[in-house]
C-alpha cells in the first residue's frame, strides 16, 4: 500500500519536530543542569535489579544494585557525552560508532550510585500507561485493531510489557497494535516480539513503522536494541531513527548489565 505525499510529509514534519525538541533539551540539561529532576529505570524484570558498575561499562566491578522500579533517580553525568552542536558536526556512521552510552546515578536518597546503562533509564516524569489511553475500539486505516495510542497529547506515553520484555514510548499522535510472537509451523517461536507503529494521518490511524517484521522485503530496516524497525519508503527513515531509541527490549539483559 502506498502512503499519499502528505502522509509521509505530515509524519516527517512531527518525527523532525520532536527530533529537534528532544536533542536540544537533553544537551542543554547535560550543560546547564536544569533537565529531568528524576529518573527511573525500566526494561527489568520484576525478579531482577539493574547493577551499578564502578565505571561505564561491563568490565566494571559492580558495586550497588537498583530495584527493578526504581524512581526517582539523580543522574549526574553519562559518556559519551556530546551536545547538539557535537551530534549536528557527526555523520551518522560516527554517531553509529559510539560505545554505548553509560550514566552515573544514584538513588533518592543519595545513600548508593553508580554507573548503569543508558537503555535502562527513562524519565521519571513520564508516566505509565494510563487506563484512558488504551485503544480497545480504535482500528488503523488496514484494519488492524490498535493496543495503545498516545492521544492525550503526552510530550511521550511509556508503555512497559515485561510479559514479553519489552518497553518502549510513544510520542503524541502514535500507535501500536498488540505485541505478538511469530511462531513456525514446527512451534518454534521467535524470540524477539513483532508489532506496528501508526500514525495519526487526519484521523486516520496509517502504518509507518514495523518492528521485527518476519518476512518484508524491498523495504528498508534500521538497528534497534529490539530488532529490525523497518519502513516502506526511504522518506520515513527519520521516523525510523526516532523511534528506535524509545525501544528497550529485555531478552538477554541480565548478562547485559
Amino acid at each position: 500500500m502506498l502512503i499519499a505525499n502528505r502522509y509521509v510529509n505530515r509524519a516527517r514534519a512531527l518525527v523532525a519536530a520532536f527530533s529537534v525538541v528532544s536533542v536540544a533539551s537533553s544537551a542543554q540539561a547535560e550543560i546547564d543542569g536544569h533537565g529531568p529532576d528524576a529518573w527511573r529505570v525500566i526494561g527489568v524484570s520484576a525478579n531482577d535489579v539493574l547493577n551499578a558498575r564502578m565505571g561505564p561499562g561491563t568490565s566494571y566491578r559492580v558495586i550497588e544494585t537498583f530495584a527493578h522500579n526504581e524512581r526517582g533517580m539523580q543522574q549526574i553525568t553519562c559518556v559519551p557525552f556530546y551536545t547538539a552542536a557535537h551530534s549536528m558536526a557527526m555523520s551518522e556512521a560516527q554517531i553509529k560508532a559510539l560505545p554505548p552510552r553509560w550514566c552515573l546515578m544514584r538513588n533518592r536518597s543519595m545513600s548508593k550510585a553508580g554507573w548503569v546503562a543508558a537503555r535502562f533509564l527513562q524519565e521519571d516524569g513520564l508516566a505509565p500507561i494510563k487506563e484512558s489511553q488504551t485503544a480497545p475500539d480504535m482500528t488503523g486505516a488496514d484494519g488492524t485493531r490498535l493496543e495503545v495510542a498516545n492521544t492525550d497529547g503526552e510530550p511521550r506515553m511509556v508503555i512497559d510489557a515485561p510479559d514479553i520484555g519489552l518497553a518502549y514510548s510513544l510520542p503524541p499522535g502514535w500507535a501500536t497494535d498488540e505485541p505478538y510472537f511469530y511462531e513456525t509451523a514446527a512451534g518454534v517461536r521467535a524470540t524477539r516480539p513483532t508489532m506496528t507503529f501508526y500514525v495519526n494521518d487526519r484521523e486516520e490511524w496509517r502504518a509507518l513503522l514495523w518492528l521485527n517484521p518476519r518476512q518484508m522485503q524491498s523495504i528498508g530496516c534500521v538497528e534497534t536494541e529490539a530488532g529490525d524497525l523497518c519502513y516502506r519508503d526511504q522518506n520515513d527513515r527519520q521516523a525510523a531513527e526516532y523511534v528506535g531509541p524509545m525501544i528497550h527490549f529485555d531478552a538477554g539483559a541480565v548478562s547485559a548489565q
